[in-house]
């Protein structure tokens, strides 16, 4: 687990953490486990589009005075969703706060200092606000990306962040969730294992990228369920890529081997990759993790800010920008 730039605290006690988008733009199989979980080998890069996450100490907690309006969780944070995507998202866990990821991870790191320590950082204490941007279960991690957020948020915020060691912060991210090891780094490496094996990859050369989802939630598991074909052998990466041209060259040589078995789940994802091909200036198409956001890729930021203007499907969610660097 390499280093983590953390970002200042605020004057008022508020830390801000954006959980940027995670695309695979490429993810093979490579074999299954006993336990049922598949291995996989994935190039794994992030976005400059994310939720906003922001955490504080809420001191009406800490002195037992909190307001009615205020969503309180039972032995939990107050947790506010707000976002394109907070109707959603309330509406998947049902109304129960304590399903979303943001809650297991503030309680994972909670009992992972108190067992190293022995001292207690009640999460019933915190004041958290997710912006939601991201689609739900949409293939590019907005809910590990979330939780990765909040956990480098406490390590500032509770002031921990020299308590554990890499080993021991990736097995408390493990724990979490498979993906939030690297939505934790939010750069580009190679995914291998069920996602939680992370290996530097050569730099990513400046390349645009529209993202586009058709606003259906896709279930992985079902996808998984869904696959057939045989286990793929891990490929070979270039010592470098000088331009957007080379790394879209090797991305050619590989595909998404569960894109077959989304359509099959939601067919509609196919009509997202007919229109993402029609763009002018495409370089490549192709779909995101389990789907169902897709994305296009371009050698320029330029092209793909140009070409957006071409998604005229009002129901879909889309954004164009550049991959992070």
């Amino acid at each position: 687990m390499s280093n983590h730039r953390f970002p200042p605290t605020s004057s008022s006690g508020s830390i801000s953490e954006f959980a940027r988008a995670k695309i695979n733009l490429y993810l093979h199989i490579t074999g299954k486990r006993p336990n049922g979980y598949h291995e996989l080998d994935s190039l794994a890069v992030f976005a400059q589009v994310g939720d906003r996450l922001a955490i504080s100490l809420n001191e009406k907690m800490a002195s037992g005075v909190v307001s009615s309006s205020e969503a309180v969780l039972d032995s939990g944070p107050i947790l506010r969703l707000t976002g394109p995507f907070a109707q959603n998202l309330a509406q998947v866990s049902g109304g129960d706060k304590r399903s979303n990821l943001v809650f297991k991870a503030a309680r994972s790191l909670s009992q992972a200092v108190e067992e190293k320590t022995g001292q207690v950082f009640p999460i019933e204490n915190l004041d958290i606000t997710l912006e939601k941007n991201l689609p739900i279960a949409s293939g590019i991690g907005g809910g590990s990306a979330d939780a990765a957020a909040v956990i480098r948020a406490l390590f500032i915020l509770w002031k921990i962040d020299k308590l554990f060691s890499p080993q021991e912060i990736l097995s408390c991210l493990k724990a979490i969730g498979a993906d939030v090891p690297v939505c934790f780094q939010q750069k580009a490496v190679r995914m291998e294992g069920i996602g939680e094996i992370l290996s530097e990859v050569p730099i990513l050369p400046e390349c645009g990228i529209v993202l586009v989802n058709p606003g259906r939630a896709v279930s992985t598991p079902l996808v998984f369920q869904a696959r057939k074909g045989e286990f793929r052998k891990k490929v070979e990466y270039p010592p470098q890529w000088k331009n957007c041209e080379e790394l879209i060259s090797f991305l050619k040589g590989t595909s998404n081997d569960l894109q077959e078995a989304a359509l099959l789940v939601e067919p509609v994802i196919r009509d997202v990759l007919e229109s993402l091909a029609k763009l002018p200036q495409v370089r490549l198409v192709r779909m995101s993790g389990s789907g169902a956001t897709c994305f296009a890729l371009f050698e320029a930021k330029q092209e793909a800010l140009e070409a957006i203007k071409r998604i005229s499907h009002k129901e879909w969610w889309s954004w164009a920008g550049s991959l992070c660097i």
